[in-house]
């Protein structure tokens, strides 16, 4: 298992790729954020959700801009793959947002992950559709965002996790979760929050990249990987 750093200020040694925040940006701008870290390392890009007025639902229109993205940024890296958030249900069907998808990895050769989501109003957030989806098309998993789909029931989501179809998983969003009324935290410490991933970690240890989705700099994502390579 490889691990990539978000988009922070600065790299860790320790960062094997970089997830690359391309939302609502065009290619120059895109390059532009990768050349500020003046590193080589791989990227895995993630498009564009609910964030300072661009939407997941936009995809067909940001269809040329990704490609545009893409081409840019091979020129100055290796593009493992793009992690895409799928629409909402009455905004786009499913099957027109798997289109763009497999459009978008015809025009370029880039892999798309499709991650799981925890609003039931957009698509993959329920435990049943990420469980038959993983048989079916690359993913990314998103660990807090599934304990949310399972009602914070724990048995659920270890049943679920045993359940995914972990060879089409590619990429893991790794942080833990914490309720803390009336907010809940997606982007806690692996050893500070509800879930004990030190007991459910065999269970997805062959996906081969996990991005640690924990806020923090250089010393906390640090801190983070020792802590999974201990667990394993």
């Amino acid at each position: 298992m490889k691990f990539g750093q978000m988009s922070l200020p600065r790299l860790s040694d320790q960062a094997d790729y970089i997830q690359l925040d391309i939302c609502g940006l065009n290619a120059k701008e895109s390059v532009d954020r990768y050349l500020a870290y003046k590193t080589n390392l791989p990227v895995i890009l993630h498009g564009d959700w609910e964030k300072k007025g661009n939407s997941e639902n936009n995809i067909g229109s940001r269809l040329v801009d990704y490609v545009d993205i893409i081409n840019g940024l091979r020129q100055q890296t290796e593009i493992i793959g793009f992690t895409m958030h799928p629409t909402f249900r009455k905004k786009v069907p499913f099957e027109e947002f798997l289109f763009f998808c497999d459009e978008l990895t015809k025009d370029t050769g880039v892999p798309v992950f499709i991650e799981n989501r925890s609003n039931q109003k957009i698509w993959l957030s329920t435990p049943e559709e990420i469980i038959d989806f993983s048989h079916k098309h690359d993913m990314t998993i998103d660990l807090p965002q599934l304990f949310i789909s399972c009602q914070f029931n724990e048995e659920l989501f270890v049943e679920t996790l045993k359940k995914i179809h972990w060879i089409n998983v590619k990429e893991l969003h790794m942080a833990n979760i914490k309720r803390q009324a009336p907010r809940t935290f997606v982007a806690r410490k692996v050893e500070d929050g509800e879930l004990k991933i030190h007991n459910i970690i065999s269970i997805f240890e062959s996906v081969p990249y996990c991005t640690i989705e924990i806020l923090g700099g250089v010393p906390t994502f640090d801190s983070q990987v020792e802590i999974l390579k201990s667990y394993k």
